[in-house]
């Protein structure tokens, strides 16, 4: 009887999804939305205006880019997000950041922390004067939290080369293994959100691809959603789930990666792909036209 019962209920769910003779897959949840950046303005002294009215929104698990030019305000935009704009004279103007669920304003960076979310900032910025495992301590601080051995353990299974120089002075390490060391430093508190600005900067080629892999893995591995500003255009596509592309502090154009990987504009400007074979001044007036129409 108890049987038959619940064959009766499954046959109703599947009438249930059934719809003009085509059975209707289960309806799929709302994606959660880690971070809501809403009608952005950023004013530095009052009177630089570096974003105009940026708006953008990243869900729990993906790796978002924002790309764009030197300028182009892709790091006033992690700034402004961390909270960080007034070490640098900054302040928004307008606009509204939420960060799962809750809004920054009126939160300092340590706060930002301790919610989960990590920064980090372009130039590795590390403790040149200590050791390894003193630096990883020191980001320990920041959350009140207490030192773990496997909390060092994650970092330096994550990160090979620093295991075997956890004693060492991180000043003396390559630049490499520097980004490497910021990038441990800002995992130790499991952040849910993890942003990061130009990490490939300054790195020799070969350790340029093993850093994005890197972020693959902490994305992956660790389940932390990142928000990354690259230049390399090509390698933030590849690693990428949604790219946001800003110019002149407003985002101009947006989009899964596949997408944007056909816009014949993203290609030219952005990825280096395109007819530049100009063949007089007028064609190349028309090309410096075309890019004003994308900022």
């Amino acid at each position: 009887m108890v049987f038959f019962f619940l064959s009766l209920i499954g046959l109703q769910l599947k009438l249930d999804n059934f719809c003009g003779g085509v059975f209707l897959a289960p309806p799929q949840k709302d994606r959660l939305i880690l971070l809501k950046v809403s009608n952005l303005n950023v004013y530095y002294h009052r009177v630089i205006q570096a974003l105009r009215g940026v708006s953008f929104e990243i869900s729990d698990g993906e790796i978002v880019s924002l790309l764009g030019s030197n300028g182009a305000g892709k790091s006033t935009a992690l700034n402004a997000i961390s909270n960080i704009l007034s070490f640098q004279n900054g302040e928004i103007s307008e606009g509204k950041i939420e960060f799962n669920g809750t809004t920054t304003f009126g939160k300092s960076a340590n706060n930002l922390v301790k919610l989960g979310m990590a920064y980090v900032r372009e130039g590795r910025k590390i403790f040149s004067d200590l050791t390894v495992n003193e630096n990883l301590i020191a980001a320990s601080y920041a959350l009140k939290k207490t030192v773990k051995k496997n909390d060092f353990e994650q970092v330096y299974d994550l990160f090979k080369p620093l295991a075997s120089r956890r004693k060492e002075i991180a000043g003396y390490l390559s630049g490499g293994e520097q980004q490497m060391l910021a990038f441990g430093r800002a995992l130790i508190g499991n952040p849910k959100l993890l942003l990061m600005d130009e990490p490939s900067l300054g790195l020799a080629p070969v350790m340029v691809e093993e850093i994005f892999n890197i972020i693959s893995k902490i994305n992956k591995d660790l389940n932390t959603t990142i928000l990354l500003v690259e230049q390399n255009a090509n390698l933030a596509f590849k690693f990428s789930d949604y790219i946001y592309i800003i110019e002149s502090g407003k985002i101009v154009i947006e989009g899964k990666v596949d997408k944007l990987q056909q816009d014949s504009d993203v290609q030219e400007f952005y990825l280096g792909v395109g007819n530049k074979n100009y063949k007089s001044y007028r064609d190349i007036k028309h090309y410096k036209r075309r890019k004003r129409w994308l900022s």
